[in-house]
């Protein structure tokens, strides 16, 4: 079930945008689901209003809406400068926390680790995070690819629109450019 209350479209004029104002739509990710920096959206709700653009946009933003302010529009206003052939642009954040690949408990051979869900996982390494990086709002996507992506059955109930982009082979860049 979707709720419009979850992903709020937020007119290109009623920020200030330097970009075409029909060929733009943002959207203002609600209800704080968030899987450290990376935004999520509820993916019915996503699907509803990807449904409900027009052909002439070409451009969708997702920001968090509860951080929206002049900051986040001159960010925005940059990104879509930068923008190139690229499918999409993502500001980025490497992560500061311990990174460890973990599998579902198959076999006993040592003890399972209890993760924040509460279900049993066993560490199998520490993985290098000089390489890592997580996706973090404003994203700017081509409205194309993110139709593109979407077409294939979503499994989750919250989903990463960027992530969705790069798992269908899309091409994600980061703003500001790599280090």
């Amino acid at each position: 079930m979707s709720s419009s209350d979850l992903l709020r479209m937020i007119p290109s004029r009623e920020l200030g945008l330097s970009a075409d104002n029909d060929r733009v739509v943002v959207f203002g990710v609600l209800g704080g689901k968030r899987l450290g920096p990376t935004i999520l959206v509820h993916a019915p709700t996503l699907l509803l209003r990807l449904d409900q653009l027009t052909d002439v946009v070409k451009v969708v933003v997702f920001v968090e809406d509860s951080s929206l302010d002049a900051a986040i529009v001159a960010t925005i206003n940059d990104m879509l400068a930068a923008m190139g052939s690229e499918d999409g642009l993502v500001q980025f954040e490497v992560p500061a926390e311990a990174m460890k690949l973990t599998r579902a408990p198959a076999s006993v051979d040592r003890p399972p680790t209890t993760n924040i869900a509460g279900s049993h996982v066993f560490i199998r390494h520490g993985i290098d995070r000089s390489k890592l990086v997580s996706f973090r709002p404003p994203e700017v996507l081509r409205a194309s690819a993110l139709l593109a992506a979407v077409t294939i059955p979503l499994s989750e109930l919250w989903v990463n629109p960027a992530g969705l982009i790069a798992a269908r082979g899309g091409r994600i860049e980061t703003f500001p450019r790599p280090l």
